[in-house]
């Protein structure tokens, strides 16, 4: 049997599929001991030992450029705090798969809310990904992963605009906005995403 650490290295492959390295991961996770886990229920963070984000290939992840019909937001990624939602929302914003949608539920002075194909909140990528619960506050500008139930995340995500303690980890907190305030004031239902640019660290 492979000890833990061997485990990971082997089963973990920087170069392969990001979703077949996050079932994976989520097998890892869930392979402790029972003894060794407290409850997980929010608003705590899950007491399980945390991959590095190098596995999900999003160590060199900085940031993001969105580009929306209302403006651009400049926003932060937290790779070593959500790294499975971070390579997730990687994956899907190089691919294309967020340009085109809309802000399908926007509460003015709460949140607003995108990521959803069919534009009505309840669609999805056609796979879900586990939460990623930390003690990360959700302030203004904090993106969270949006769900239909725990561990059911998948493309729809949210940025809250204003301070939110009632998502602290009970919702993946996997980045933050720097730059755009502006124009996240002026989300509005309906309005869209153009394109995502992701940033890294140069090499």
């Amino acid at each position: 049997m492979l000890l833990a650490r061997e485990a990971d290295s082997v089963w973990l492959q920087p170069g392969e599929n990001a979703h077949v390295r996050m079932a994976r991961y989520e097998y890892l996770l869930n392979w402790q001991p029972s003894s060794s886990r407290e409850a997980w229920g929010p608003p705590q963070a899950r007491p399980l030992r945390r991959l590095s984000d190098a596995y999900f290939g999003v160590a060199d992840v900085t940031g993001a450029k969105v580009v929306t019909s209302s403006g651009v937001l400049e926003v932060k990624l937290l790779p070593t705090i959500a790294p499975a939602a971070v390579r997730n929302f990687v994956d899907l914003a190089e691919a294309g798969f967020f340009d085109g949608q809309i802000f399908h539920q926007v509460v003015p002075g709460l949140i607003a809310e995108t990521g959803d194909p069919h534009g009505t909140g309840l669609g999805g990528p056609g796979y879900t990904i586990r939460d990623e619960y930390s003690l990360t506050p959700f302030g203004r500008g904090s993106l969270g992963m949006a769900r239909a139930s725990k561990d059911k995340a998948g493309s729809r995500w949210f940025i809250s605009q204003r301070r939110e303690p009632q998502f602290d980890g009970r919702y993946t907190n996997f980045g933050q906005v720097t730059d755009g305030w502006a124009v996240l004031d002026h989300i509005r239902l309906g309005d869209t995403i153009e394109s995502i640019v992701i940033q890294r660290r140069s090499q």
